[in-house]
């Protein structure tokens, strides 16, 4: 039996590619602000959405992320985001 209306869980992978220490840095700076307990808004590909964009936002926390050094000043970074749901 499902616990709640919103027991279902999504998680989200997400990679920024190739970037530039300096956006690498800003990044990291933005999740650790949030703790991975302050939840921000996430926009999600959505086939079903008739208006121009094809997105909708979720709330989303960041579970998890890693950075990796690519080349020269590029760097990668990886990032878990987990849906929460306001209360």
């Amino acid at each position: 039996i499902a616990n709640g209306i919103n027991s279902i869980k999504e998680t989200y992978s997400v990679s920024f590619r190739h970037r530039t220490k300096a956006d690498i840095d800003d990044i990291v700076d933005f999740f650790d602000t949030k703790a991975g307990v302050t939840k921000f808004d996430f926009p999600v590909p959505d086939t079903n959405d008739t208006t121009a964009s094809g997105e909708h936002t979720v709330k989303v926390v960041c579970d998890d992320y890693s950075t990796n050094f690519e080349y020269d000043d590029f760097y990668t970074l990886t990032a878990t985001f987990r849906r929460v749901y306001e209360a």
